[in-house]
């Protein structure tokens, strides 16, 4: 076999050689699941429950207003149960029409329903059955006014944009919905006296007595917090702890678990677009989110939505009222940006059965509205909610918590404990989450 017999099956090996490479490298399919299982969150459990946004979307207060008379709910619970009558109504006849501030002067007889957060009204779908398929604008709202009509016994609804430029204009036409609420507006022994607040940044109500509350011991629970390398990380195999603190990380996200572990950190570093979500779809992933995880422990309320910087929070509630701490144990917290989770805040504790009782005293609607006004350190301007609640206390060596009654303003986004005025002294107020 000469030379150039050689370099030609040398030559013809080779090219054979490439083919079968190119064949190899085209026709392969790699197994990515290896790497990534898109199912790993919908198998993941942590032993919570899950929630629809229609029972996380609760309203701070109704109101009845009946002539000069301002009537609420002495329990909120009893609050949630008349919220959860009007959203089994439907809305009809929907219009959009202008507006010029907030439609309550003609009305003698009126319900306002309040919400802690304006709301896009995309979300009405998610509240009530909407039969028409009127197209919704697009600004938000934080409240619904209801009227009844003596003469057709129909409900009107209005509710007017945040800016009170525009106005959503319904009916209700459900002879039980007409009855329920002429029935609250006549006479309800649920209902009690409640004040307007003379300052605040909006109209703001509460009650003028308040009825005897008890502090509350409860057993506190605790969520494993390694359940969340299965929510939070998309293979959990390579999510490896750091052994000098309890910090987890995959090489790119990272989970820190804190205040000795009741409180979860998690954050994901990606790089997005600067497009930010709806208000509706930030809640919608949100909520689905978490879930998926069945992450819901106890009552939780949505508390705000910031859609410009993808932020949804949501505060614990313990029999219909809002619960407040320092370190933020009441909040689960969520930051989206475009549609990837950004970050990831929570208490990893839950609250358990109830311990014991101790009756306590509240001062009345009046008497905040006094110390308020003469507390120095406060521009009552700023205040944008009063509230009931409850202070949450983790006590490390019995593994409980307290939740002792108290009132509660927010004030410039922050929510404070009330300052009681003893002795003519100012005592100090009380930052909460």
């Amino acid at each position: 076999m000469n030379r150039e017999t050689i370099k030609s099956f040398i030559l013809f090996v080779l090219v054979g050689l490439s083919f079968l490479l190119s064949y190899i490298l085209w026709s392969y399919q790699p197994k990515y699941e290896m790497f990534y299982d898109a199912s790993y969150v919908n198998e993941v459990d942590v032993g919570g429950k899950e929630n629809s946004k229609q029972e996380l979307i609760q309203p701070s207060y109704i109101i009845f207003h009946r002539e000069d008379e301002i009537l609420g709910f002495a329990s909120p619970v009893d609050q949630q149960e008349l919220f959860k009558e009007i959203t089994s109504w439907s809305l009809s006849n929907l219009s959009v029409a202008s507006a010029s501030g907030e439609p309550i002067r003609q009305w003698e007889h009126y319900v306002e329903v309040i919400f802690p957060t304006p709301l896009p009204v995309n979300l009405l779908a998610n509240l009530f059955t909407i039969e028409d398929e009127e197209e919704l604008p697009l600004w938000h709202f934080d409240r619904i006014f209801i009227f009844a009509e003596e003469n057709t016994e129909l409900l009107n609804v209005k509710i007017v944009s945040q800016d009170e430029s525009e106005q959503l204009v319904a009916t209700i036409e459900k002879a039980r919905a007409y009855q329920i609420i002429n029935r609250y507006d006549e006479n309800h022994a649920q209902l009690q006296t409640y004040l307007e607040v003379p300052f605040g940044t909006r109209q703001i109500y509460i009650p003028d007595d308040v009825d005897k509350m008890t502090k509350k011991t409860l057993v506190a629970n605790l969520i494993e917090p390694e359940l969340f390398t299965n929510v939070l990380f998309s293979n959990p195999s390579l999510v490896k702890p750091n052994q000098r603190e309890v910090f987890y990380t995959d090489g790119q996200r990272g989970m820190r678990v804190q205040q000795e572990g009741r409180y979860l950190e998690f954050i994901n570093p990606i790089e997005t677009s600067v497009k930010t979500l709806s208000a509706d779809d930030l809640l919608e992933r949100s909520v689905n989110h978490i879930n998926e995880h069945k992450g819901w422990f106890n009552e939780y309320h949505l508390e705000s939505l910031y859609v410009t910087r993808g932020e949804v929070n949501y505060r614990l509630h313990y029999e219909g009222r809002p619960v407040f701490n320092f370190s933020n144990l009441t909040l689960i917290t969520q930051v989206w940006r475009d549609q990837e989770l950004y970050q990831y805040h929570r208490s990893l504790l839950y609250i358990g059965h109830l311990l014991n009782v101790t009756d306590t005293e509240l001062p009345s609607g009046v008497e905040i509205i006094q110390t308020i006004q003469q507390a120095e350190d406060f521009a009552p301007d700023q205040i944008t909610d009063i509230q009931i609640g409850y202070l949450f206390n983790y006590i490390d060596e019995a593994h409980s918590i307290t939740l002792e009654p108290a009132w509660f303003m927010r004030y410039e986004n922050s929510w404070l404990k009330v300052p009681l005025m003893n002795n003519g002294a100012n005592s100090e107020g009380i930052r909460g989450d």
